[in-house]
């Protein structure tokens, strides 16, 4: 027997999120810039949308070092950024 497997679907935005980082940075007097493009799935093409070149982005990865157990409890998750024009390995 075949199970089916649903493709992912992107979650919807929460305007409330949006709106609350936006509050917070303009409370905060910090100058930004808001813009709008379509969804991309890798760095190339966010910098190809921006139109800028792809080491003026960052890429982040949400990570956790507990090995092959992706269950464990407990462990703490970190958040790297780097360059976009980077690549990153787990190792």
């Amino acid at each position: 027997m075949t199970e089916k497997v649903e493709e992912w679907q992107e979650p919807e935005e929460n305007p409330a999120s949006f709106q609350k980082i936006k509050t917070m940075l303009e409370e905060a007097k910090i100058n930004f810039t808001l813009s709008e493009h379509k969804a991309v799935m890798t760095c190339e093409e966010a910098a190809e949308t921006r139109g800028a070149s792809l080491a003026s982005g960052a890429k982040a990865m949400l990570i956790k070092d507990c090995g092959k157990k992706l269950t464990i409890e407990g462990v703490p998750f970190y958040l790297a950024v780097l360059s976009a024009s980077n690549r990153f390995s787990s190792k």
